[in-house]
């Protein structure tokens, strides 16, 4: 679990039994029952630990069910590290979670629903009990005992979604009649997904911002006044430069992870070939592994897959390394193949995996998953949280920062600050150099 008060369904880099990381254990939800047991005073929420009284438990699912076709399901929960006293998934795929977890669940699965996304493509964000066991907040949320009584939801920020109730800024995305012609605003902000709990943009057409983003979008205008280039404030890539430039480098999670030391041998991903920083290796089984068995995850595909070059073959145990996108994908494609149930079921010994290729976030065009995957690491922005995403695109979220897949075009040009060059989500484009310098 990570350390943020945040999850969803790519947050958890808990290895399942059979895909051990080397930087963390934990029992999953495969634990033994002996291990996951509740205590005798009571049941917990399984995603955010709270107690639950007989009286305030929901039951929710991680798989479809037979019998409610129509009920929502969460898969993401496969993924999950249940806090000590959660009740175990039962055999019919389904747990116990608190009103709040549950209502937030099921508002967002509504929202999925709505807008025809794909089931493992919902990334869905769940407020966490800042005082369960194990959970250590950040201040982004009000302790659930501390949290504002119904009706009265902390206000968040339209751009990065945190909590701004105290000290809100209006910033305006259009001039009105009346307006002096010089105010500052920011058309790229009717782009921008809303984020929970943020209100929409008001009959000003204002939205609120916290000191921090209103600090960043200040600076934009600035760098506008004084070269006239439209793109800074119609396009969000400009803010998006400003905000990484301003807090990345305080900002450990969304510095590059370290190379690997001078001399020792670099690991490589076995499926896509990029290089694996120290603690940044991942490991999936080629064959079952276990007492579990055929329901743990394993691809018996990779033994007759080529591997990328450089990349180590199996090791005796029949384990090979990935990168965190690769890792994440494969056992989002095993959880699909999971859920189809028993009238579409094929044996996992026969399964297909698509990972010759990916779809790259920001340009949205087709690419050669073997040398031409990079991943990039950014700030869990409303933007790239809520945005829709193209089918086969990659991204992972570990609750402090997000891990994106893009191609070596577009995944350069954004680490360098240098913005893209092409349409793509939300009018992804480049301002001019000069401008960003």
């Amino acid at each position: 679990m990570s350390e943020d008060s945040d999850i969803n369904i790519t947050s958890e880099e808990e290895p399942l039994p059979g895909a051990k990381e080397k930087e963390n254990g934990g029992a999953g939800p495969w634990a033994s029952p002996e291990s996951r047991a509740a205590p005798a005073e009571g049941l917990c929420c399984y995603i955010c630990g709270s107690p639950l009284a007989p009286a305030s438990r929901h039951q929710i699912h991680v798989q479809k069910q037979e019998k409610l076709a129509q009920a929502p399901f969460f898969p993401f929960l496969w993924l999950h590290s249940p806090p000590p006293g959660a009740q175990p998934i039962s055999e019919g795929g389904s747990t116990l979670v608190c009103p709040c977890c549950f209502s937030s669940l099921m508002q967002q699965w509504q929202s999925f629903e709505l807008a025809n996304v794909p089931v493992l493509q919902r990334l869905y964000v769940v407020p966490l009990n800042s005082h369960a066991p194990g959970m250590a907040s950040k201040g982004r949320r009000l302790p659930r005992e501390e949290s504002p009584p119904a009706g009265a939801l902390p206000e968040a920020c339209y751009l990065c979604g945190e909590d701004c109730t105290q000290d809100a800024r209006a910033v305006a995305s259009r001039i009105l009649n009346g307006t002096p012609r010089g105010s500052m605003h920011f058309p790229f902000l009717s782009l921008l997904p809303r984020p929970p709990n943020a209100r929409g943009p008001n009959k000003r057409c204002e939205v609120r911002s916290c000191p921090k983003c209103f600090s960043v979008l200040e600076d934009v205008w600035a760098l506008y006044r004084a070269c006239h280039n439209d793109e800074l404030i119609t396009s969000v890539q400009g803010f998006l430069g400003r905000y990484h430039q301003a807090f990345s480098a305080s900002d450990p999670a969304l510095s590059e992870p370290p190379a690997s030391a001078p001399g020792s041998p670099a690991s490589v991903c076995y499926v896509c070939g990029a290089e694996l920083g120290p603690g940044k290796e991942f490991q999936l089984n080629v064959n079952p592994s276990g007492r579990l068995g055929e329901k743990e995850p394993f691809f018996p595909f990779l033994t007759v897959y080529p591997p990328a070059p450089r990349a180590r073959p199996a090791d005796s145990t029949g384990l090979v390394a990935t990168c965190v996108l690769c890792y994440h994908d494969l056992l989002g494609q095993w959880l699909q193949h999971e859920a189809r149930g028993a009238q579409h079921a094929v044996s996992a010994w026969s399964r297909q995996y698509r990972v010759e290729t990916f779809v790259c976030f920001f340009c949205q065009q087709e690419k050669e998953r073997c040398l031409g995957l990079r991943a990039v690491r950014v700030a869990r922005l409303p933007l790239f949280l809520y945005t829709l995403r193209a089918s086969h695109s990659l991204l992972v979220d570990d609750g402090r920062q997000l891990i994106i897949g893009a191609c070596v075009e577009c995944g350069t040009l954004v680490c360098a600050g240098q913005g893209l060059a092409r349409q793509g989500p939300l009018g992804w484009s480049s301002p001019a150099a000069p401008a960003m310098k």
